[in-house]
């Protein structure tokens, strides 16, 4: 049981480390520490910064990103969709003609 209780807590540990790397803001939810003095929510820490302004061409693709990833999404599958019903029927009319003039 013991030994048991060592993996998980080790492999917790590990899943905790990569966590960290790869969401650094999330540290504060995931901490290795368990019995700080320091709360991460402590009144020394200035919580009151100002955000950094979002300039106006990154706020533009934040709101309209999305919509126009998907306008441009649909328009290409339906372009490369009729693309080949042309060719489709093209290829059609074609064995068409060749039937008739061998008869």
């Amino acid at each position: 049981m013991q030994r048991l209780n060592r993996i998980l807590t080790s492999t917790a540990r590990s899943w905790r480390s990569i966590y960290q790397t790869v969401y650094p803001t999330a540290q504060h939810r995931v901490s290795t520490r368990r019995y700080s003095s320091e709360s991460p929510y402590s009144p020394n820490k200035s919580t009151n910064t100002k955000p950094k302004p979002v300039s106006p061409h990154i706020a533009f693709y934040i709101s309209f990103g999305k919509p126009i990833a998907s306008v441009l999404a649909i328009t290409g599958a339906t372009y490369v969709g009729l693309y080949f019903l042309k060719q489709k029927l093209q290829n059609d009319e074609d064995k068409l003609q060749g039937s008739k003039e061998i008869k």
